[in-house]
């Protein structure tokens, strides 16, 4: 849902989403399972964030530093994504729509877990990445069975 001007932080637009009022239903998340969010979040049912001010003797500054490494991989693949799919590299438009974009994302997603784990390398634009070929000019056409283009 989109409610909130570009501006508005990360935990105004949490807070009155309708995710956050989805995750911390009773019993929607498997028991133990949570999201990391960021210092600019709050501790709730569904939401654990960093300590604001960790004591060494309780062990909160190690929680903050796996924490910390938790966020990072989550970046990371997020930053993969976004450098193998060049159409997450703009704002996609709101008129597209959220399941659309939903299942946008989740391709990706599964496209990308996919050139993993057949090894394919993912440090270059594939041929066929139709993101590349349009920063590069578009596509050649050819004329197949006599027709004309």
């Amino acid at each position: 849902e989109i409610r909130h001007p570009g501006a508005t932080s990360d935990y105004l637009c949490f807070e009155t989403s309708s995710l956050k009022r989805k995750l911390c239903t009773p019993n929607f998340l498997a028991q133990g399972l949570v999201l990391f969010g960021d210092n600019a979040y709050v501790d709730s049912e569904c939401m654990v964030s960093p300590f604001k001010s960790p004591k060494i003797e309780l062990g909160e500054d190690d929680f903050n530093f796996f924490h910390s490494q938790l966020r990072i991989n989550v970046e990371c693949a997020f930053g993969m994504l976004v450098h193998r799919w060049g159409i997450l590299r703009r704002p996609l438009s709101a008129k597209f729509g959220i399941q659309k974009t939903t299942a946008l994302v989740m391709a990706l997603c599964r496209l990308h877990n996919y050139c993993i784990n057949q090894r394919i390398d993912l440090s270059e634009p594939l041929e066929d990445d139709v993101a590349y070929n349009i920063s590069q000019g578009g596509f050649e056409l050819e004329a197949t069975h006599g027709d004309s283009i």
